[in-house]
């Protein structure tokens, strides 16, 4: 279970603090350091540090969130019975508490309210209108660990403890529950890798299909040899990887005009971790797609089929993204890889309406390699990768029913994209709306 990270809006609410003159400019810096040291949010390093109360926290909270916050006797009073409603591994993951039902309205304790694509999952999950409140990290974390065996980081389990003692200069609320201070596993994750049996049965069953039918939907086409001519190399030698380019067509050049790809010369891209460059190094891309496959088959909510996309990644590009769309606007979800942070990921918002890299892949185009055309919301793509411009990254869209959901984003940052195995890729994607499509019906199925 990751734990939370102290996001931009997060240290925008120490400011808000200070704003308010809740904190001094001393005590101000006091809390953001500790947060860079901690990895906490502000409000638990500020009742840490002992700079505020937690009725005052929790106010400030609601008013910079634009939220109703939900307290820690409404935290304290749920009980297991509700706490069904949605699985530990979800609850945990996305660090969320259902807290009240009415009627058809499920109330949630969210330390991210303004993430609506949490709620949209929800909903789907319950068929039941959600609404977030916002919680202290504190208590929320408390509730999971009552709740959902969350094993709580030592810095919140010692707030806690000295808010249950009095010690932080506030007044513990009446039926609030004291958290365990032992440090037991959390269970219900099951991330033991399938069995022997299993991957052999689908690695098998996956090369024996081949490049051939590699979805013979899904091959090289013409056009796409004439709007990308670096996929020649890749076409004339069975769709494994981009490698040298050929010259371009005569003649002009319908729709989108992409890079050359890169040289032969081309060193291979470096992927960022030691664990991915083993893996790069022992398993091939038919073997990644298996398990890939796997992942998406038992993806259980959203972001497992965002990071089904990213592992599969790993190996081959040093940045990587999802991006999603929701209502008119592209927005960043999930990255990994160098410089990127996922706070300036999330923090992608491009218009559909507007031009931009993405203005042809909506309209139909299979994939995009190239650099990045100089249009100005190409920029706010360029923040999510740390503002510095890729040499060339690929992009493609992960389509259900023919119309794009969210799209996969690649680049090496200086070097191209010439070993990205295209084919693959193609493959992946597709596995992936597929992903979507069950995630839907499984939504639909428990709704009725």
């Amino acid at each position: 279970m990751p734990t939370s990270e102290p996001e931009m809006k997060d240290y925008g609410f120490a400011t808000h603090l200070l704003r308010e003159g809740i904190l001094s400019a001393d005590q101000h810096r006091a809390v953001t350091e500790a947060m860079g040291v901690s990895d906490r949010r502000a409000d638990t390093v500020a009742l840490d540090l002992g700079l505020v109360s937690e009725a005052t926290l929790i106010h400030a909270l609601g008013r910079f969130h634009s939220s109703r916050p939900v307290t820690a006797v409404e935290l304290a009073s749920i009980g297991e019975g509700l706490s069904r409603i949605i699985s530990p591994r979800i609850a945990r993951r996305y660090e969320i508490v259902p807290f009240r039902i009415e009627g058809r309205k499920l109330l949630l304790a969210n330390l991210n309210p303004e993430n609506l694509q949490i709620e949209d999952e929800l909903g789907l999950m319950t068929g039941l209108m959600v609404t977030s409140f916002v919680g202290l990290e504190v208590r929320v974390y408390e509730a999971l660990h009552r709740l959902y065996d969350l094993q709580m980081p030592p810095l919140i389990a010692g707030v806690l403890r000295r808010l249950a003692n009095g010690e932080i200069g506030t007044t513990r609320a009446k039926g609030s529950h004291t958290p365990a201070t032992s440090t037991k596993p959390v269970i219900g994750d099951d991330t033991s890798p399938p069995s022997a049996s299993k991957w052999q049965r689908l690695v098998a069953k996956s090369r024996a299909r081949g490049e051939a039918v590699a979805a013979r939907e899904l091959e090289i086409s013409d056009e796409d040899l004439v709007l990308f001519p670096s996929l020649r190399h890749e076409h004339d030698n069975g769709g494994d990887t981009l490698d040298t380019p050929a010259a371009a067509p005569e003649g002009p050049v319908a729709g989108p005009v992409a890079s050359s790809g890169g040289s032969s010369s081309d060193s291979a891209p470096e992927t960022g971790t030691a664990e991915a460059a083993t893996e790069a190094a022992d398993l091939s891309p038919e073997t990644l797609l298996a398990r890939a496959s796997i992942e998406l088959q038992d993806a259980e909510m959203r972001e497992d089929i965002a990071d089904a996309l990213l592992d599969f990644c790993a190996p081959f590009f040093r940045r990587r993204m999802t991006l999603t769309l929701h209502k008119d606007s592209i927005i960043g979800w999930h990255g990994a890889g160098e410089g990127i942070d996922a706070a300036a990921v999330k923090a992608i918002s491009i218009p559909v309406g507007e031009p931009s890299v993405f203005s042809g892949l909506l309209q139909g185009t299979s994939f995009w390699i190239g650099g990045l055309p100089p249009m100005p919301r190409n920029l706010d793509l360029m923040l999510g990768l740390g503002d510095t411009e890729p040499r060339e990254c690929i992009i493609l869209p992960v389509t259900l029913r023919k119309k794009p959901v969210c799209f996969l984003y690649g680049d090496n940052i200086e070097q191209g994209v010439s070993k990205a195995p295209v084919a693959h890729l193609r493959r992946l994607v597709a596995k992936a709306g597929l992903a979507f499509e069950v995630y839907l019906l499984k939504g639909k199925i428990r709704s009725l």
